[in-house]
């Protein structure tokens, strides 16, 4: 059980690394999306962007984070959320 709690934070550890080396907008994206929950609507808004920008830099930094953690959900690996704007 000791071993599960030292290779849950390893895997932490590394997961945080692998997000620091976003530039500092993806990472700004990222947690404003997933840490915030906010629309790419409201994150364009915020940052004085166009809502279609906002999803091309979130797609392409998952895809970023993507490769750097080796999640590939075609290989059944865990598969990180789609960016999709919320309607209405």
């Amino acid at each position: 059980m000791q071993w599960t709690s030292r290779a849950r934070r390893s895997e932490g550890s590394c997961s945080r690394a692998r997000f620091a080396r976003l530039g500092e907008v993806e990472r700004d994206l990222v947690a404003l999306r997933f840490g915030a929950d906010m629309t790419a609507r409201q994150i364009a808004d915020i940052l004085g962007m166009q809502t279609n920008a906002v999803e091309v830099a979130l797609h392409r930094a998952l895809g970023r984070l993507r490769d750097a953690l080796g999640e590939n959900p075609d290989a059944g690996g865990t598969a990180l959320p789609a960016v999709r704007d919320e309607v209405g």
